[in-house]
């Protein structure tokens, strides 16, 4: 089985880095970077679910109830996995959005990158 999300972002240079972060501590590996496309795959038992960012062709203000994609997460099998994270994320930079993070739960929002 095979499959694969696309993303559109603000600026492609940016937000490489942050999926580089997110996804290599995941397992995932950057199979394609052009100034098009850049794409990460995961190798699964069954197959490859891959991630790929596109650069908009149009800029808009940033809102996350508009239409479109709301909400993506991956499952962490403990807190301290999400931590690992969360310590990553924040040494790059990344904004933490910690007034909807669950601290007992096993999830970090984030709400921009740097």
């Amino acid at each position: 089985m095979r499959g694969r999300m696309d993303l559109t972002v603000s600026d492609l240079g940016r937000s490489k880095s942050f999926y580089d972060l997110v996804l290599g501590f995941l397992g995932y590996r950057c199979v394609k970077d052009t100034a098009q496309v850049i794409v990460w795959n995961l190798a699964l038992p069954d197959g490859i679910c891959g991630l790929a960012i596109r650069p908009a062709q149009r800029q808009r203000e940033y809102d996350r109830y508009t239409v479109g994609l709301h909400h993506f997460a991956w499952h962490a099998d403990s807190r301290a996995e999400v931590d690992r994270v969360d310590e990553r994320l924040m040494a790059a930079g990344v904004t933490i959005d910690r007034k909807s993070t669950r601290l007992n739960s096993s999830h970090t929002d984030i709400s921009r990158m740097p």
